[in-house]
């Protein structure tokens, strides 16, 4: 597999690796220090979604991890940057900035379509319509445009820093379940290519992608490129820390 990219002047190294393939790879991904993995994905037998390795490298690799869909063609030709813009908490903002540095780039070199959306909601709403509340309606409904006017320009502030680089660049903003909502943009606009973000605020550090990423990730038939959060710590990063204090 090498030899036809080195006859091309690509520089290429291999390496053969011996042990659990998702950890023995996170491991070499922290010694090498690489900017980007990609993974063709693995589909199970049962259906066309993602399957247990490749989610549990998603999890546990601190580079961002590329699954390449099996259909996926030379280059993309629609991308969905899912992002949630909040200029007032450093990590998640480095991480959306994250996540339109990839997304535009990728756009850029493939000539892409790219849909930047940002899904919004109320999270008190239904406690709020509930008789016992006792919320004027007109009170909700004020807090509702509140809420959706704050995250539109958030929305819109990170897609202007980002608009001179990709022309060709729709910013949507729309309300209801994350998870639900991206998966309905998915299948209905043919979308071939989800670049989002991670994170590991779950007290295991580096455990898990969170909701709507581990959701979204195991779900969609597409290929998916993930960014991790500032404070991801691998897992093999922890428990290499646990096996030297129990050395100590």
């Amino acid at each position: 597999m090498a030899a036809p990219l080195r006859a091309r002047a690509i520089e290429v190294r291999t390496a053969v690796l011996s042990g659990p393939p998702v950890e023995e790879i996170s491991r070499h991904v922290m010694g090498q220090d690489y900017d980007l993995v990609l993974k063709g994905a693995q589909r199970p037998r049962s259906g066309a979604f993602l399957g247990d390795p490749d989610i549990q490298l998603l999890r546990s690799c601190p580079a961002p991890v590329w699954i390449l869909n099996v259909a996926a063609g030379a280059r993309a030709r629609r991308i969905l940057a899912a992002v949630d813009p909040d200029p007032d908490n450093p990590e998640r903002d480095a991480l959306n900035r994250e996540i339109m540095e990839q997304a535009t780039s990728l756009a850029v070199r493939d000539g892409a379509w790219l849909d930047v959306m940002n899904v919004w909601q109320l999270p008190e709403e239904h406690t709020l319509r509930r008789a016992r509340a006792c919320v004027p309606e007109d009170e909700i409904e004020a807090l509702l445009r509140s809420t959706e006017q704050r995250s539109n320009w958030r929305l819109q502030q990170l897609a202007a820093e980002f608009s001179g680089r990709c022309s060709m660049m729709r910013v949507i903003h729309l309300k209801g379940k994350p998870c639900e909502t991206i998966l309905e943009h998915v299948e209905t606009d043919g979308i071939d290519t989800i670049v989002m973000g991670t994170c590991a605020r779950t007290g295991v550090a580096g455990f898990l992608l969170g909701n709507t990423a581990e959701t979204v990730v195991k779900q969609v038939p597409c290929s998916v490129l993930t960014v991790k959060s500032g404070n991801f710590v691998p897992p093999a990063a922890v428990h290499g820390d646990m096996e030297c204090q129990s050395d100590r």
